[in-house]
């Protein structure tokens, strides 16, 4: 992932040549806050009086879509407000953490992404769901099973992009799943 620019006209720009391409910018000026009252989790661990942070989100991300978690609970939207009243409030994202998520994008692109993730890639997935028409969403850290099996399961005969968003140190202790 690249700067567009150095302004603050583009936050954010993906790259082509068969990558993921930007269809829709996304402008600092449009972002939104949600709270102001974020504390994460390693203020939670070493509890250290620390200045607080603030959410914010892209509006241009509030478009129809059909967000399936773990197979049985099925949402419009990735922002889940009434995590913004606890003292997990990252969970507006994606609705806090879950083993799989499908999403339906409603982009008629036909192009498929599958994400391989730890929790800090929730608030980025809704960047990229103008770029996809289906997103598979794996948190390994609630998986028990064979990870490239589960993938092709998903995988649609055009092909998908795969994308890994997690910590390095724990995704190389984590991927255990190869077969």
């Amino acid at each position: 992932m690249d700067k567009v620019d150095s302004g603050s006209e583009n936050i954010l720009g993906l790259r082509g040549g068969g990558k993921l391409t930007c269809d829709v910018p996304y402008h600092v000026e449009n972002m939104e806050t949600v709270t102001e009252d974020f504390l994460g989790t390693l203020q939670s661990k070493v509890n250290l009086n620390v200045r607080k942070d603030s959410i914010k989100y892209f509006p241009e991300t509030m478009n129809p879509v059909s967000v399936t978690y773990d197979y049985n609970v099925v949402k419009d939207t990735y922002y889940e407000e009434s995590w913004l009243d606890t003292k997990n409030k990252y969970g507006f994202f994606l609705d806090d953490n879950h083993a799989f998520v499908e999403i339906e994008t409603g982009c008629p692109n036909g192009k498929t992404l599958f994400v391989i993730k730890d929790s800090f890639a929730n608030c980025l997935i809704p960047l990229l769901t103008s770029h996809y028409e289906r997103i598979y969403v794996l948190d390994l850290r609630y998986f028990n099973g064979r990870l490239f099996q589960f993938m092709k399961k998903y995988r649609p005969e055009e092909g998908m992009d795969v994308l890994v968003l997690y910590n390095c140190i724990h995704f190389l202790e984590d991927f255990a799943y190869v077969e």
